[in-house]
């Protein structure tokens, strides 16, 4: 979505035929893999996509793509089709620990105040600059964090009272 690969100049020639090939592949997986291209017009992606039978062309009305990724998002969320434990991943460490090369931000607390940024450890009463997670409902410095910390929470954490946080 966003590009064509096939019809795009290089690298996207690359990436076309990379793209071909991982619909061939072979493996426990294989019969997982559907080649999906949203496009207000049947392009050759969309040839391509459907040829086989496997793939799918979206005939989406030019301009609505926003409210097509809106509504993927709003399925994830309802149907929890993203992963959570990788969410949940506060540091290197801890990704590391799990099994994998890289980690998010998507636990780091937010501030109140506009704008609004990462919620620090000086902002919490932690004394820090860094970012601020909470583990088990307390807020802890991302990188003190030893394992998953907490992914969906609505909390507020007093300044004054240091790793004191309450459900609003």
């Amino acid at each position: 979505m966003g590009s064509n690969v096939t019809q795009a100049d290089y690298p996207m020639q690359l990436r076309a035929r990379y793209l071909q090939k991982f619909g061939k592949r072979v493996g426990p997986h294989a019969r997982e893999f559907r080649h999906v291209i949203v496009d207000p017009r049947f392009s050759n992606a969309a040839a391509k996509a459907t040829h086989n039978g496997v793939g799918e062309w979206v005939p989406i009305k030019p301009t609505t793509d926003a409210y097509f990724l809106l509504g993927m998002t709003r399925w994830m969320i309802e149907n929890n089709g993203y992963k959570k434990e990788y969410l949940s991943i506060p540091s290197e460490k801890v990704a590391k620990n799990k099994g994998y090369r890289t980690w998010t931000d998507m636990t780091y607390l937010v501030g109140t105040k506009e704008p609004k940024a990462y919620l620090t450890g000086k902002d919490a009463g932690l004394g820090t600059s860094d970012s601020v997670v909470l583990v088990n409902g307390m807020p802890t410095m991302f990188q003190e964090a030893t394992d998953l910390v907490d992914l969906d929470a609505s909390t507020a954490c007093n300044r004054n009272v240091p790793r004191t946080c309450a459900a609003e």
